[in-house]
């Protein structure tokens, strides 16, 4: 259990800590409803990586792909670049995601080893 809500204890003692010191919270949450959004076509970079690695891996595969579509940026991306989490174990450590960018039509321009 402790896996699951461990950060979410923490976090809530750390503002409840604030609360007491300072009489706030450095914490704001706005939820801006629900919003239905258009589909896109995406090319990205899927990769297992342990989640104590999961800043350098989606560094260097957000840093790969922005690299290949540079050249042509207006013509080909859609979008802001986002990440699709396939699999999150907080239990093994273990994440599968997709790094992508939201492409404003198929491509054939990117090479194939490890885009998708």
């Amino acid at each position: 259990m402790e896996v699951y809500i461990g950060e979410d204890y923490r976090r809530g003692l750390n503002l409840l800590k604030d609360l007491i010191e300072t009489g706030k919270t450095n914490s704001k949450i706005e939820f801006l409803g629900m919003r239905t959004l258009e589909g896109s076509e995406i090319t990205g970079i899927k990769r297992y990586c342990r989640i104590i690695e999961i800043g350098h891996c989606m560094e260097e595969d957000f840093t790969s792909l922005l690299s290949e579509s540079h050249q042509k940026w207006e013509q080909l991306i859609g979008g802001f670049p986002f990440a699709v989490f396939h699999k999150f174990d907080m239990v093994k450590g273990e994440v599968v995601y997709k790094a992508a960018l939201p492409m404003q039509g198929p491509i054939d321009i990117f090479p194939m080893d490890g885009l998708q």
